[in-house]
């Protein structure tokens, strides 16, 4: 019976740990002669090609994984961000949508969280954004990208600099 309650105790013990990976990330250039649409955390400012983005913003409204009966305010919403990304005509910096409670701008507001939902995490992985460190004012060649995978099945990320200093967070997918 004891060794019955301790094995029980260990498996369940064992499933409510998270799984976390970490990779380091080479930040490749973004082009430096097109515009570019920053977002602002309280530590960094990420840029991203504003070219990259409208392109991702196409291929998402063009996929087959929307189905317009289900997934119709999805399809709105990205149709929105993508009128406020043609709308962009030089570099702009949108803060974290978090920091926009109080003077909050709905393009800008769209655009941050279209960063953060569809951009951040693809673009970050490709190496494909420029990270400026606001305490250190410089830019960072790498940065890490750190993957957790909670036991009910929720998904998060967070970024650091290589010094470990953590500039932003997202939820990935939520689970039970």
């Amino acid at each position: 019976m004891l060794l019955l309650l301790l094995t029980s105790c260990s498996i369940l013990g064992s499933g409510s740990r998270a799984k976390h990976t970490s990779k380091t990330v080479k930040l490749k250039s973004i082009d430096d002669d097109g515009t570019k649409v920053g977002y602002e955390t309280d530590s960094a400012v990420v840029y991203f090609s504003l070219a990259e983005m409208k392109e991702r913003a196409d291929k998402l409204l063009n996929s087959k994984n929307l189905d317009p009966r289900w997934d119709y305010r999805i399809i709105a919403q990205l149709k929105k961000d993508k009128e406020a990304l043609d709308g962009i005509d030089h570099d702009v910096v949108v803060k974290h949508w978090q920091n926009q409670k109080s003077d909050r701008d709905s393009v800008e507001y769209d655009i941050a969280g279209f960063t953060d939902q569809y951009i951040f995490q693809e673009f970050i992985l490709d190496g494909k954004a420029k990270v400026w460190n606001k305490n250190l004012k410089r830019f960072e060649d790498k940065v890490v990208y750190n993957f957790v995978r909670h036991s009910l099945g929720t998904e998060s990320a967070y970024y650091t600099f290589k010094d470990g200093t953590e500039f932003h967070r997202q939820i990935i997918k939520l689970g039970e």
